[in-house]
C-alpha cells in the first residue's frame, strides 16, 4: 500500500476539493445575487459567532485546569494504547482505519495526521487534538446543529453555545477513555 504522509494527504485534500467544486458547479443552485466567494464561505452570523465563543471560553474553562499542562499524562488505565496507537501510525505510515480494533481509529488517525509534520510529541499533540476537539470543533458543531435543526433565532443560538459547554461529556471523555 502507500505509505500516509503529507503527499497523499495533499492529493487527497486537493482531489476532494476539485470534485467538491465540480458537483458544486453541476448540482448547485446558486442565488444569483451572491458572489463566488461568499457561496463558497459564506458569511458567519453575528450571533452565531458570539453563541460559539461562549461555548469555547465555557468549555476552555473547564477542560484546561482538568487536564493540567500539555505533556501531562491522563490518569487513565486506557490512555496508553491510544498514545501507543498513535505512535505507531507515525512510525509504519499504516493510517489504516480498516484495523478492526476496539478503539476508533478515525480518531487516532487524525490525531497522527495532524502531527505528520514533526510539530509536537505524541503526548503533547494527542492533549492538545483533544482539548481543540472538545472546546473549539464542539461548539462550533452544536451551535451549527441547532441553527439548521431548530432555526436562527437568536434566543436558541445562544442556549447552543451555553449548552456545548454544558453537554461536553463526550469529547472530554476522549481526555480519560481513548
Amino acid at each position: 500500500g502507500v505509505r500516509w504522509g503529507l503527499l497523499p494527504l495533499l492529493v487527497v485534500t486537493l482531489a476532494s476539493v476539485g470534485v467538491a467544486l465540480l458537483g458544486m458547479r453541476l448540482f448547485g443552485r446558486h442565488d444569483p445575487d451572491l458572489g463566488a466567494a461568499r457561496r463558497f464561505l459564506g458569511r458567519p452570523r453575528p450571533d452565531a459567532v458570539v453563541a460559539i465563543v461562549i461555548g469555547v471560553v465555557l468549555a476552555l474553562a473547564t477542560i484546561l485546569p482538568a487536564i493540567g499542562r500539555p505533556d501531562e499524562l491522563v490518569d487513565s488505565p486506557a490512555s496508553v494504547y491510544p498514545l501507543d496507537r498513535i505512535r505507531t501510525f507515525l512510525e509504519t505510515g499504516n493510517f489504516s482505519i480498516a484495523n478492526p480494533t476496539f478503539y476508533p481509529n478515525g480518531f487516532h488517525a487524525w490525531i497522527a495526521t495532524s502531527l505528520l509534520p514533526g510539530v509536537a510529541d505524541v503526548l503533547p499533540g494527542t492533549n492538545v487534538a483533544t482539548v481543540v476537539l472538545a472546546a473549539v470543533v464542539w461548539p462550533v458543531g452544536c451551535v451549527a446543529l441547532v441553527r439548521h435543526a431548530i432555526g436562527p433565532s437568536r434566543l436558541v443560538t445562544y442556549a447552543a453555545g451555553f449548552a456545548s459547554a454544558a453537554f461536553i461529556a463526550f469529547p472530554t471523555t476522549l481526555m480519560g477513555w481513548g
